[in-house]
Order: structure tokens, then C-alpha cells, then sequence
């Protein structure tokens, strides 16, 4: 006598995912073949739904397994990478300590650029370690603010020259270049790294450069090096977590080898964070060219009289 059949949309014997509500018309008489035939249409709409659930927690179990993976993985590589810098800090601090006094004014002088150096290695390596695991984070927001291309570039290569005792680098900005939006702390990391990369794996005296320029609605950031260049199999798989090896041609510099080959990958990871992309070019004269392309935004404008924001009047 009801208006309607209430059908359950059967995935196993034991469970439903729902229920079908078949209006019927008035003095319609459902027979037991009806019946019959709409339960099961309903129970394969209802296999389809089990079906789906079982696919959407399988692949939710083996994204919640990668992850695992992938920590676990982070955690050997950066416990492994770390045994090399602090034993050579201990190394070197032990002996400062024990024959201080005995050693020559370059040997002591030696012994602390090492010590500095190394801490340096472990500072880079917990940076890029900290934001991989911070931008993998979902919704996780940037301190977003307008900056200047030029002040940007200045800046890392001015931190860069610290630690640059051949004095290689080399900055070249294009005039008139517009304000980027952008994280200025997570930016500056990226290009640290990638100068900081492009030192470790080109010889002096080859100079690296840093080029900014505008194309095609973008603001480009380019660390050029006159290096090997990259074998064509790793120009994409060195942007992937732990890759790290002789992926540039020729090259047998040892100190390039180290690190948990977190390093590219955390940039990229800040480019895209952006909205932007990070690129590997081959220069046709020898060497690479790591490209960071930021499309361009507008910025806004500040009426003239209204207030600045320190206060006083723009």
C-alpha cells in the first residue's frame, strides 16, 4: 500500500550504501518479478559503491604507506648525512682543544674553517629538510608579500660571496623589472641552494651566474653554471627526493656528492608553492641554467595622501 518501493542498495551481504526511493504511480500493482529486478539493479548499483570505497581506501592505505615510507626514508638519509659534518666538527674541535697550543697559527686557522664549513652543511641540510616536510604539509600558507627582483638577487648572492673564497659569482638583473609576490625567507632558501649547487658541481674558475630578466609574462630567476651539464636521463629525476649521484657529466667532485639530495627538491617544491615552476635548461655553450619562472602579477597601487603603512602619508 505504500506510494513507493524503498530499495537497499546492497554492496555485500552484510552491509548496504544506501537506499533506492522508487516512486510509484497510482494503483500500480508490483508484481514479484518487478521486484526481483529492481533489487537487483539496486544491489549492482550497490556493488559499484562497494567497489569504489574498497578503491578509495586501498589507495588511501598506499598514499598513508608512501608517507611512512617516505619519513622513514627522510630520517635514514638525513641521520646518515649527518655523521659526516659532525664528525669532522668533533674532529677538529678536539683537536683545537688538545694541541691548540701546539699547532701553527694555519693549521688552528684551518681547523676553524673547517668546523664553520661543516656547521654550514648541517644548517643547509636541517633547512631543506624542515621546509620538504613543511611544504608536503597540506594547507600550508606562505608570508606572502611584494618584493623586489633586484633586492632578492642582491641578497643571495651577497650571502653567497661569504662563502665564495674565489669569488665567482656574478649577478646581472634586468631594469625596470616589476615587483614579485613571494615569500622572501622560502624564496632566498631557493636560491641559496641552487647557487650553492651550481658552486659545489662547476670548477674554478668557472664563474656562476645570477640572471633575472622578464619573458613572455614571467619573471625569471636563472642560476647559470659553466659546468659538465646534465646527463638528458636526470634533467627531471635530480628534482626528485634523494637523487643524488653523477647525474652531470664528467663530474668526480667528491664534496658534490654529499647531502641527502633534498636539495632540488625543495626548491622546486618553493617554486610551485609560488604558483611558479623550476626548470632545468642545458646551455648550449656547456653547462646548466636552473630557472625559476614566475608569472607575472600587478601590483597594487597606493593612492597618492592615503596612509602608508608606517603610518606617515604615501
Amino acid at each position: 500500500e505504500l506510494p513507493a518501493l524503498y530499495l537497499p542498495l546492497r554492496g555485500t551481504e552484510a552491509a548496504a550504501y544506501g537506499a533506492a526511493l522508487v516512486p510509484l504511480g497510482l494503483g500500480t500493482d508490483v508484481t514479484e518479478d518487478v521486484l526481483v529486478q529492481a533489487q537487483a539493479l539496486c544491489d549492482q548499483l550497490g556493488q559499484l559503491l562497494h567497489r569504489a570505497r574498497t578503491q578509495r581506501d586501498a589507495e588511501s592505505a598506499n598514499a598513508l604507506a608512501q608517507a611512512q615510507a617516505m619519513r622513514n626514508a627522510l630520517l635514514a638519509a638525513i641521520s646518515h648525512d649527518y655523521r659526516t659534518p659532525l664528525a669532522a666538527i668533533l674532529g677538529a674541535a678536539s683537536s683545537l682543544r688538545d694541541q691548540g697550543a701546539k699547532l701553527a697559527p694555519e693549521q688552528r686557522e684551518r681547523l676553524a674553517q673547517s668546523i664553520m664549513a661543516e656547521t654550514r652543511q648541517l644548517s643547509r641540510l636541517t633547512d631543506n629538510t624542515l621546509q620538504l616536510v613543511r611544504l608536503d604539509a597540506p594547507g600550508v600558507k606562505l608570508n606572502l608579500d611584494w618584493e623586489s627582483p633586484d633586492e632578492l638577487a642582491g641578497a643571495a648572492i651577497e650571502r653567497a660571496r661569504r662563502h665564495d673564497p674565489e669569488r665567482r659569482l656574478k649577478v646581472w638583473t634586468e631594469p625596470g623589472l616589476p615587483l614579485v609576490r613571494c615569500d622572501a625567507v622560502l624564496f632566498s632558501q631557493m636560491l641559496e641552494n641552487l647557487i650553492d649547487n651550481a658552486l659545489k658541481y662547476s670548477d674554478a674558475p668557472a664563474p656562476v651566474e645570477l640572471h633575472v630578466r622578464r619573458h613572455g609574462g614571467h619573471v625569471i630567476f636563472a642560476v647559470r653554471d659553466s659546468g659538465p651539464g646534465v646527463q638528458p636521463a636526470w634533467r627531471e629525476k635530480i628534482f626528485e627526493v634523494f637523487q643524488r649521484g653523477d647525474w652531470r657529466t664528467g663530474t668526480h667532485n667528491s664534496a658534490a656528492q654529499r647531502g641527502a639530495g633534498v636539495g632540488l627538491a625543495v626548491c622546486r617544491a618553493i617554486a610551485r608553492a609560488h604558483g611558479g615552476e623550476l626548470q632545468l635548461r642545458p646551455r648550449s655553450q656547456g653547462g646548466s641554467s636552473f630557472e625559476c619562472w614566475l608569472r607575472e602579477e600587478e601590483a597594487p597601487r597606493v593612492q597618492e595622501g592615503a596612509p602608508a603603512p608606517d603610518g606617515g602619508t604615501a
